[in-house]
C-alpha cells in the first residue's frame, strides 16, 4: 500500500475517532465541530464523507466492525459459552464512545447496510445466549431476546462507569459479567417468592 493511501486511511480513521467523541458528547454536533475536534477544516471532512448522513453510516459500520474484530481477537479458540459472554464485555467496553454514539443516532439504522449488520450482530449475540443456555448458564425460562437486551444495557452501564472514571475497563467487565450471571443465571432467585 502506498504511503499516500496509508496517510489517507489514517486521516479518515482520525476523523471517525473525532466524530465518535464529539457525537457521544453532543448528538446534534455540527460537521464543523467534528472537523475542529479532528484538527482539520470542514473541506477535509468533506473529502472523506459526502455529508452528515454518510459520516454517520461510516461511523456506525466502523463501530460494528471494531466490535467484531475485538471480540474475535480476545476470544480463545474453542472457548466455552461463559467465556464468550465474558469476552463480550472485555471487547465491548473499550469501544464505549463508538457504542454510545450508536445509542444516540438511531436514524442511521434506516440505512440498509447498517441495519443488516446490526441484525447480524444481534443474531450472533442471541446465538451466544443460546449456547450459554445449553451449557446451563442461562435459566431456561428467560427469553433469549430479554437476555440480549440485558447484555446491551450492561455494556452501556459499563461504558458509562468507565467514562465517568468510576471503574476501569476490567472492573466494569467483571461487574457486568457478574450482574448477568446472578441476574439471569440458573441459580438466581431460586426459592424466592414470585
Amino acid at each position: 500500500m502506498s504511503q499516500v493511501r496509508q496517510d489517507a486511511l489514517k486521516s479518515r480513521q482520525s476523523l471517525l475517532d473525532a466524530a465518535a467523541v464529539v457525537l457521544s458528547r453532543e448528538p446534534a454536533a455540527s460537521l464543523e465541530a467534528i472537523a475542529a475536534e479532528a484538527g482539520v477544516g470542514r473541506a477535509t471532512l468533506h473529502r472523506h464523507f459526502r455529508n452528515r448522513q454518510h459520516l454517520l453510516k461510516v461511523l456506525a459500520l466502523d463501530a460494528m466492525t471494531a466490535l467484531d474484530r475485538a471480540f474475535l481477537r480476545l476470544l480463545p479458540a474453542g472457548a466455552a459459552a461463559g467465556t464468550a459472554l465474558r469476552v463480550l464485555f472485555e471487547a465491548s467496553l473499550p469501544l464505549g464512545p463508538r457504542h454510545h454514539f450508536l445509542s444516540q443516532q438511531w436514524s442511521v439504522m434506516e440505512d440498509e447496510e447498517v441495519a443488516t449488520t446490526y441484525r447480524r450482530q444481534l443474531d450472533d449475540l442471541a446465538g451466544m445466549v443460546e449456547a450459554a443456555r445449553r451449557a446451563g448458564l442461562i435459566a431456561p425460562e428467560v427469553p433469549t431476546r430479554w437476555v440480549v437486551s440485558v447484555l446491551d444495557a450492561l455494556i452501556y452501564a459499563g461504558w458509562a462507569a468507565v467514562h465517568s472514571g468510576e471503574l476501569t475497563v476490567a472492573q466494569a467487565a467483571d461487574l457486568a459479567f457478574r450482574t448477568l450471571m446472578t441476574g439471569v443465571g440458573c441459580s438466581s432467585m431460586q426459592g424466592a417468592a414470585p
